[in-house]
């Protein structure tokens, strides 16, 4: 993900992939149902290269570092927070 190597001042090639941390299609079909329903407010946010990857309703991507994200800093990425 260019973005979180951008974000993170990471080589691209260092970062493991990204399916090893989420479900990219279980991501995707969250945000496709929830859109479909008038869900625009839905959004799942997961950590990944120390940062947060936020996936809005709308299909928006936002990836900032983990210390400027205005989300939890003590959770550790390992459950993706859905909401919606």
């Amino acid at each position: 993900m260019t973005a979180a190597a951008n974000r993170s001042d990471t080589d691209e090639a260092e970062l493991p992939p990204l399916y090893e941390y989420v479900d990219m299609d279980a991501v995707r079909s969250i945000v496709t149902h929830a859109s479909g329903g008038g869900g625009a407010s839905t959004r799942v946010e997961f950590s990944y290269a120390d940062c947060r990857v936020v996936v809005d309703g709308d299909g928006a991507v936002t990836v900032d570092p983990d210390d400027e994200s205005p989300v939890d800093p003590d959770d550790d990425g390992s459950n993706p927070k859905i909401s919606g």
